[in-house]
Protein backbone atom coordinates (compact mmCIF):
# COMPACT_ATOMS: atom_id res chain seq x y z
CA UNK A 1 0.00 0.00 0.00
CA UNK A 2 1.40 3.30 -1.08
CA UNK A 3 2.21 5.90 1.38
CA UNK A 4 0.26 9.14 0.90
CA UNK A 5 2.20 12.33 -0.07
CA UNK A 6 2.45 15.03 2.44
CA UNK A 7 0.16 18.05 1.95
CA UNK A 8 3.10 20.41 1.31
CA UNK A 9 4.15 18.34 -1.72
CA UNK A 10 0.63 18.44 -3.17
CA UNK A 11 0.42 22.20 -2.84
CA UNK A 12 3.87 22.66 -4.40
CA UNK A 13 3.07 20.61 -7.49
CA UNK A 14 -0.21 22.56 -8.03
CA UNK A 15 1.56 25.89 -7.96
CA UNK A 16 4.14 24.78 -10.55
CA UNK A 17 1.38 23.71 -12.95
CA UNK A 18 -0.34 27.10 -12.66
CA UNK A 19 2.87 28.98 -13.35
CA UNK A 20 3.52 26.88 -16.44
CA UNK A 21 0.08 27.76 -17.81
CA UNK A 22 0.54 31.50 -17.21
CA UNK A 23 3.97 31.42 -18.87
CA UNK A 24 2.61 29.66 -21.93
CA UNK A 25 -0.22 32.24 -22.29
CA UNK A 26 2.21 35.16 -22.04
CA UNK A 27 4.46 33.61 -24.67
CA UNK A 28 1.52 33.09 -27.03
CA UNK A 29 0.44 36.72 -26.55
CA UNK A 30 3.96 37.94 -27.36
CA UNK A 31 4.04 35.84 -30.51
CA UNK A 32 0.62 37.26 -31.60
CA UNK A 33 1.79 40.83 -31.01
CA UNK A 34 4.91 40.25 -33.09
CA UNK A 35 2.95 38.67 -35.93
CA UNK A 36 0.43 41.55 -35.92
CA UNK A 37 3.25 44.12 -36.04
CA UNK A 38 4.91 42.43 -39.00
CA UNK A 39 1.62 42.33 -40.88
CA UNK A 40 1.02 46.01 -40.14
CA UNK A 41 4.45 46.97 -41.49
CA UNK A 42 3.99 45.00 -44.70
CA UNK A 43 0.42 46.13 -45.36
CA UNK A 44 0.12 48.92 -48.14
CA UNK A 45 -0.79 52.39 -46.85
CA UNK A 46 -3.87 53.85 -48.51
CA UNK A 47 -4.54 57.55 -47.97
CA UNK A 48 -7.85 58.93 -49.06
CA UNK A 49 -7.23 61.85 -51.41
CA UNK A 50 -9.45 64.75 -50.48
CA UNK A 51 -10.97 66.81 -53.28
CA UNK A 52 -9.32 70.30 -53.70
CA UNK A 53 -11.30 73.41 -52.80
CA UNK A 54 -12.43 75.03 -56.08
CA UNK A 55 -12.35 78.54 -54.54
CA UNK A 56 -8.61 78.26 -53.91
CA UNK A 57 -7.77 77.54 -57.56
CA UNK A 58 -10.31 79.99 -59.02
CA UNK A 59 -8.21 83.17 -58.51
CA UNK A 60 -4.96 81.86 -60.14
CA UNK A 61 -6.94 80.41 -63.04
CA UNK A 62 -8.66 83.78 -63.57
CA UNK A 63 -5.32 85.63 -63.46
CA UNK A 64 -3.78 83.20 -65.95
CA UNK A 65 -6.77 83.57 -68.27
CA UNK A 66 -6.58 87.39 -68.07
CA UNK A 67 -2.84 87.39 -68.74
CA UNK A 68 -3.32 85.13 -71.75
CA UNK A 69 -6.02 87.45 -73.06
CA UNK A 70 -3.78 90.53 -72.61
CA UNK A 71 -0.95 88.72 -74.36
CA UNK A 72 -3.17 87.88 -77.32
CA UNK A 73 -4.42 91.48 -77.59
CA UNK A 74 -0.85 92.84 -77.39
CA UNK A 75 0.22 90.41 -80.08
CA UNK A 76 -2.65 91.56 -82.29
CA UNK A 77 -1.77 95.22 -81.75
CA UNK A 78 1.89 94.55 -82.60
CA UNK A 79 0.87 92.80 -85.78
CA UNK A 80 -1.45 95.70 -86.69
CA UNK A 81 1.32 98.28 -86.12
CA UNK A 82 3.77 96.22 -88.16
CA UNK A 83 1.25 95.98 -90.98
CA UNK A 84 0.62 99.77 -90.88
CA UNK A 85 4.35 100.45 -90.85
CA UNK A 86 4.90 98.17 -93.82
CA UNK A 87 2.05 99.94 -95.66
CA UNK A 88 3.58 103.37 -94.94
CA UNK A 89 6.97 102.17 -96.12
CA UNK A 90 5.42 101.01 -99.37
CA UNK A 91 3.68 104.37 -99.81
CA UNK A 92 6.96 106.19 -99.08
CA UNK A 93 8.76 104.11 -101.68
CA UNK A 94 6.04 104.86 -104.24
CA UNK A 95 6.23 108.62 -103.51
CA UNK A 96 10.02 108.59 -103.72
CA UNK A 97 9.74 106.85 -107.08
CA UNK A 98 7.26 109.49 -108.33
CA UNK A 99 9.48 112.34 -107.09
CA UNK A 100 12.56 110.87 -108.73
CA UNK A 101 10.65 110.39 -111.97
CA UNK A 102 9.32 113.96 -111.83
CA UNK A 103 12.75 115.44 -111.18
CA UNK A 104 14.17 113.39 -114.05
CA UNK A 105 11.43 114.60 -116.40
CA UNK A 106 11.92 118.20 -115.26
CA UNK A 107 15.67 118.03 -115.86
CA UNK A 108 15.11 116.49 -119.29
CA UNK A 109 12.57 119.17 -120.15
CA UNK A 110 14.93 121.95 -119.06
CA UNK A 111 17.71 120.46 -121.13
CA UNK A 112 15.45 120.43 -124.19
CA UNK A 113 14.53 124.10 -123.69
CA UNK A 114 16.54 126.73 -125.41
CA UNK A 115 18.40 129.53 -123.68
CA UNK A 116 15.53 131.95 -124.14
CA UNK A 117 13.00 129.51 -122.72
CA UNK A 118 15.20 128.87 -119.70
CA UNK A 119 15.44 132.62 -119.02
CA UNK A 120 11.68 132.90 -119.31
CA UNK A 121 11.25 129.99 -116.92
CA UNK A 122 13.54 131.64 -114.37
CA UNK A 123 11.64 134.91 -114.75
CA UNK A 124 8.34 133.13 -114.16
CA UNK A 125 9.75 131.62 -111.00
CA UNK A 126 11.00 135.02 -109.82
CA UNK A 127 7.58 136.55 -110.53
CA UNK A 128 5.88 133.79 -108.54
CA UNK A 129 8.21 134.40 -105.58
CA UNK A 130 7.65 138.16 -105.81
CA UNK A 131 3.88 137.64 -105.86
CA UNK A 132 4.10 135.55 -102.68
CA UNK A 133 6.19 138.26 -100.97
CA UNK A 134 3.72 140.91 -102.12
CA UNK A 135 0.84 138.93 -100.63
CA UNK A 136 2.69 138.70 -97.31
CA UNK A 137 3.39 142.45 -97.33
CA UNK A 138 -0.28 143.16 -98.02
CA UNK A 139 -1.24 141.02 -95.04
CA UNK A 140 1.24 142.87 -92.82
CA UNK A 141 -0.06 146.21 -94.09
CA UNK A 142 -3.63 145.21 -93.36
CA UNK A 143 -2.61 144.11 -89.85
CA UNK A 144 -0.89 147.47 -89.26
CA UNK A 145 -3.90 149.41 -90.54
CA UNK A 146 -6.22 147.56 -88.15
CA UNK A 147 -3.77 147.69 -85.22
CA UNK A 148 -4.91 149.78 -82.29
CA UNK A 149 -2.07 150.59 -79.90
CA UNK A 150 -2.85 150.46 -76.19
CA UNK A 151 -3.64 153.83 -74.66
CA UNK A 152 -0.57 155.62 -73.36
CA UNK A 153 -0.61 156.60 -69.72
CA UNK A 154 0.40 160.23 -69.23
CA UNK A 155 1.71 161.18 -65.84
CA UNK A 156 0.70 164.63 -64.69
CA UNK A 157 3.78 166.14 -63.07
CA UNK A 158 3.81 169.84 -62.13
CA UNK A 159 6.44 171.93 -63.89
CA UNK A 160 9.46 172.03 -61.57
CA UNK A 161 10.88 175.38 -60.53
CA UNK A 162 14.64 175.33 -60.11
CA UNK A 163 16.37 177.31 -57.40
CA UNK A 164 20.00 177.72 -56.46
CA UNK A 165 21.11 175.45 -53.67
CA UNK A 166 21.71 177.44 -50.51
CA UNK A 167 21.72 174.96 -47.64
CA UNK A 168 23.72 171.80 -47.15
CA UNK A 169 24.35 169.98 -50.42
CA UNK A 170 24.87 166.20 -50.63
CA UNK A 171 26.66 164.79 -53.68
CA UNK A 172 25.95 161.48 -55.46
CA UNK A 173 27.89 159.84 -58.29
CA UNK A 174 25.91 157.99 -61.01
CA UNK A 175 27.75 156.06 -63.74
CA UNK A 176 27.21 152.70 -65.47
CA UNK A 177 23.81 152.51 -63.74
CA UNK A 178 25.40 152.55 -60.25
CA UNK A 179 24.86 155.26 -57.65
CA UNK A 180 27.27 156.06 -54.79
CA UNK A 181 27.45 158.73 -52.10
CA UNK A 182 30.36 161.16 -52.53
CA UNK A 183 31.67 161.95 -49.01
CA UNK A 184 32.80 165.48 -49.90
CA UNK A 185 32.68 166.77 -46.31
CA UNK A 186 34.80 163.88 -45.09
CA UNK A 187 37.39 164.42 -47.83
CA UNK A 188 37.56 168.19 -47.14
CA UNK A 189 38.08 167.45 -43.44
CA UNK A 190 41.04 165.29 -44.49
CA UNK A 191 42.47 168.24 -46.47
CA UNK A 192 42.10 170.48 -43.42
CA UNK A 193 43.93 167.89 -41.32
CA UNK A 194 46.81 167.94 -43.82
CA UNK A 195 46.95 171.73 -43.59
CA UNK A 196 46.96 171.70 -39.80
CA UNK A 197 49.78 169.17 -39.69
CA UNK A 198 51.91 171.06 -42.19
CA UNK A 199 55.07 172.56 -40.70
CA UNK A 200 55.64 175.23 -43.39
CA UNK A 201 54.04 176.80 -46.44
CA UNK A 202 56.66 175.22 -48.67
CA UNK A 203 55.61 171.81 -47.47
CA UNK A 204 52.00 172.57 -48.42
CA UNK A 205 53.07 173.77 -51.86
CA UNK A 206 54.81 170.49 -52.48
CA UNK A 207 51.78 168.44 -51.40
CA UNK A 208 50.65 166.36 -54.39
CA UNK A 209 49.14 163.27 -52.80
CA UNK A 210 45.34 162.92 -52.94
CA UNK A 211 43.39 162.36 -49.74
CA UNK A 212 41.20 159.32 -49.25
CA UNK A 213 39.88 156.95 -50.14
CA UNK A 214 36.51 157.58 -48.49
CA UNK A 215 33.59 155.45 -49.67
CA UNK A 216 35.72 154.59 -52.72
CA UNK A 217 36.59 158.19 -53.74
CA UNK A 218 39.84 160.20 -53.75
CA UNK A 219 40.12 163.99 -53.65
CA UNK A 220 42.88 165.76 -55.51
CA UNK A 221 43.30 169.42 -54.57
CA UNK A 222 45.27 172.53 -55.42
CA UNK A 223 46.10 175.24 -52.89
CA UNK A 224 46.75 178.95 -53.35
CA UNK A 225 49.17 180.80 -51.05
CA UNK A 226 48.55 184.50 -50.45
CA UNK A 227 50.99 187.29 -51.29
CA UNK A 228 51.90 187.57 -47.64
CA UNK A 229 52.99 183.97 -47.76
CA UNK A 230 50.71 183.23 -44.81
CA UNK A 231 47.12 182.84 -46.02
CA UNK A 232 46.19 179.61 -47.76
CA UNK A 233 43.02 178.85 -49.72
CA UNK A 234 41.68 175.92 -51.68
CA UNK A 235 41.96 176.75 -55.38
CA UNK A 236 40.44 173.67 -57.01
CA UNK A 237 39.60 170.07 -56.13
CA UNK A 238 38.70 167.02 -58.16
CA UNK A 239 36.95 163.86 -56.97
CA UNK A 240 37.92 160.59 -58.65
CA UNK A 241 36.48 157.12 -58.03
CA UNK A 242 38.91 154.45 -56.90
CA UNK A 243 37.48 152.00 -59.48
CA UNK A 244 34.45 151.54 -61.70
CA UNK A 245 31.69 150.61 -61.36
CA UNK A 246 31.30 152.11 -57.92
CA UNK A 247 28.28 151.99 -55.65
CA UNK A 248 25.05 150.04 -56.04
CA UNK A 249 23.08 149.26 -59.17
CA UNK A 250 19.87 151.29 -59.22
CA UNK A 251 17.45 148.37 -58.51
CA UNK A 252 19.57 147.38 -55.49
CA UNK A 253 19.94 151.00 -54.39
CA UNK A 254 16.16 151.47 -54.31
CA UNK A 255 15.74 148.46 -52.01
CA UNK A 256 14.79 149.09 -48.37
CA UNK A 257 18.10 148.11 -46.75
CA UNK A 258 20.52 149.52 -49.32
CA UNK A 259 23.40 151.88 -48.57
CA UNK A 260 21.64 154.56 -50.62
CA UNK A 261 18.52 154.32 -48.44
CA UNK A 262 20.63 154.45 -45.28
CA UNK A 263 22.36 157.63 -46.46
CA UNK A 264 18.98 159.24 -47.16
CA UNK A 265 17.70 158.40 -43.68
CA UNK A 266 20.41 160.63 -42.18
CA UNK A 267 19.23 163.63 -44.26
CA UNK A 268 16.43 166.15 -43.73
CA UNK A 269 14.49 167.19 -46.86
CA UNK A 270 13.87 170.62 -45.35
CA UNK A 271 17.57 171.34 -44.88
CA UNK A 272 19.52 169.11 -47.24
CA UNK A 273 19.42 169.18 -51.03
CA UNK A 274 20.86 166.54 -53.34
CA UNK A 275 23.06 166.93 -56.42
CA UNK A 276 23.51 163.96 -58.74
CA UNK A 277 26.57 163.94 -61.01
CA UNK A 278 25.60 161.60 -63.82
CA UNK A 279 27.03 160.42 -67.14
CA UNK A 280 25.34 159.84 -70.48
CA UNK A 281 25.15 156.07 -69.98
CA UNK A 282 22.95 156.58 -66.89
CA UNK A 283 20.46 159.21 -68.04
CA UNK A 284 17.47 156.87 -67.64
CA UNK A 285 18.65 155.87 -64.15
CA UNK A 286 18.96 159.57 -63.29
CA UNK A 287 15.32 160.19 -64.20
CA UNK A 288 14.14 157.30 -62.02
CA UNK A 289 16.37 158.41 -59.15
CA UNK A 290 15.21 162.03 -59.39
CA UNK A 291 11.56 160.94 -59.37
CA UNK A 292 12.15 158.87 -56.22
CA UNK A 293 13.93 161.78 -54.49
CA UNK A 294 11.05 164.14 -55.39
CA UNK A 295 8.64 161.61 -53.93
CA UNK A 296 10.60 161.69 -50.67
CA UNK A 297 10.49 165.51 -50.63
CA UNK A 298 14.13 166.27 -51.51
CA UNK A 299 15.19 169.10 -53.80
CA UNK A 300 17.29 167.43 -56.50
CA UNK A 301 19.78 168.91 -58.97
CA UNK A 302 21.36 167.09 -61.91
CA UNK A 303 24.90 167.82 -63.15
CA UNK A 304 25.78 165.95 -66.38
CA UNK A 305 29.39 164.96 -67.04
CA UNK A 306 31.20 163.77 -70.14
CA UNK A 307 32.93 160.40 -70.07
CA UNK A 308 36.42 161.89 -69.62
CA UNK A 309 35.51 164.35 -66.84
CA UNK A 310 35.30 164.05 -63.06
CA UNK A 311 33.47 165.89 -60.32
CA UNK A 312 35.28 169.20 -59.77
CA UNK A 313 34.77 172.13 -57.43
CA UNK A 314 36.29 175.58 -57.26
CA UNK A 315 35.50 178.86 -55.49
CA UNK A 316 34.56 180.47 -58.82
CA UNK A 317 32.43 177.50 -59.99
CA UNK A 318 28.69 177.55 -60.54
CA UNK A 319 26.25 176.34 -57.91
CA UNK A 320 23.72 173.61 -58.48
CA UNK A 321 20.10 174.48 -59.30
CA UNK A 322 17.76 172.09 -57.54
CA UNK A 323 14.15 171.36 -58.45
Amino acid sequence: MARPEPPEAVESSGQDSFLDVVTNIVGILIILVMVTGLRAQRAPVQIAASAPDPTILAAPQTAVSGAQGDLKRADQEVKAVEASLADRNRQREVLATYISAGELQLNQAQQKLGETDQVNLQMERAVAVAQLQLAEKKQQYAALINYEPPPAELQNVPTPLSRTVVGHEVQYHLKQGCVALVPLDELLDEVRRVLRNARSVDEIKDERKPVGPANGFYLRYRLTVGSDNRSISLNRCRIEPEKLPIGEALPAALADRSAFRQSLRSLNPKIDSITIWFYADSFNEFRVLRQELHRLGFACAGRPLSDDNFIEAAPDGSKSAAE
